[in-house]
């Protein structure tokens, strides 16, 4: 979780959405990188 945050932090949307998904897939139902997910997405919609 904390390299997504670093890479948010970077504006490095791709990377860290694929840094909470990685998280979200070993710690399946985990609610901050399912949020932090959303948040990416929508970073990347913009």
């Amino acid at each position: 979780m904390d390299a997504g945050y670093a890479l948010t932090q970077e504006r490095d949307y791709q990377s860290a959405l694929g840094k909470f998904q990685e998280a979200l897939s070993l710690q399946p139902g985990d609610g901050y990188a399912s949020t932090a997910i959303e948040n990416i997405k929508r970073y990347i919609a913009r």
